[in-house]
């Protein structure tokens, strides 16, 4: 257990960071259903990816994977997610369950000072109050067009597994920017299309990417349930194309295994 701890609540704004107190079946894709907010984020300037540092500065940075499955709803999903340590912090992402095997592993590692959203589907927030409860100080970060998904059934995909799941956890949310969260830089690149909100993560100092369901091995993630919107998946595949990572950094997702970005750019079809 570390013998201190930077909390979430320490957050350092560099980039202007504005702070607030699934299922496969398709919805209305129709260009017309996207969110005239979501329209334009699409066209934002693309901010160059932070390069990595020379040497990592956290030399202790460990990734930890977990499964998740829900057997409660009609058609069982599963989902993959991470616990980011380093002695600067740790970050719980897209937290899929928090049952006893996750939560005996966070405390062995002094608990988690974060937990980072990168979309709103249920399957990102199944163990989002239990998280949020056993760590008291923890602060949960969400994209400000994802925070609606967490009280709304219909728009976070649960209403498609068979169930109705909501949460009152309380979130904070962000807009695209870089930004320190638990002693960890991150560079917050909002690349909508698999829900408004959707957001990626870049730890340029851990030579880390947090993917989501966006940037997956294969493809970039599909926009078609409640939320997404097939039709402007372009923007965030065009934007994604023009950032620039080293070919070792490491990336995780939400559905499939861990790969180097040299390995992505060579086995996703919308990047190839």
């Amino acid at each position: 257990m570390r013998d201190t701890r930077r909390t979430a609540s320490t957050l350092v704004l560099i980039g202007g960071l504005t702070l607030a107190a699934c299922g496969t079946n398709a919805a209305d894709s129709s260009p017309s259903s996207a969110s005239p907010r979501a329209a334009a984020a699409s066209s934002l300037p693309v901010t160059p990816a932070i390069s990595a540092s020379s040497t990592n500065q956290h030399a202790a940075f460990t990734v930890k994977e977990f499964d998740s499955f829900d057997s409660t709803s009609d058609s069982g999903w599963t989902a993959t997610f991470q616990v980011l340590s380093s002695p600067a912090g740790n970050i719980l992402v897209n937290p899929g369950k928090y049952d006893r095997e996750v939560a005996d592993f966070v405390k062995s590692i002094g608990g988690v000072d974060a937990i980072m959203i990168t979309h709103g589907l249920c399957d990102k927030l199944r163990g989002l109050a239990a998280a949020m409860k056993t760590n008291a100080k923890v602060v949960a970060y969400i994209h400000q067009l994802g925070q609606p998904y967490l009280h709304d059934p219909k728009r976070n995909c649960s209403v498609e597994e068979g169930t109705s799941r909501t949460t009152d956890a309380k979130t904070s949310t962000f807009e695209e920017s870089t930004t320190t969260i638990a002693g960890h830089r991150v560079q917050l690149i909002h690349l909508h299309g698999h829900t408004e909100g959707s957001t990626i993560f870049w730890f340029p100092d851990d030579n880390t990417m947090i993917g989501g369901d966006t940037v997956m091995s294969t493809q970039i993630g599909s926009a078609s349930h409640p939320g997404g919107n097939e039709a402007s998946r372009t923007a965030p595949i065009a934007k994604f194309k023009k950032l620039t990572f080293p070919s070792d950094a490491r990336r995780y997702n939400g559905h499939d295994a861990s790969t180097t970005y040299a390995e992505l750019m060579k086995s996703n079809s919308d990047l190839a």
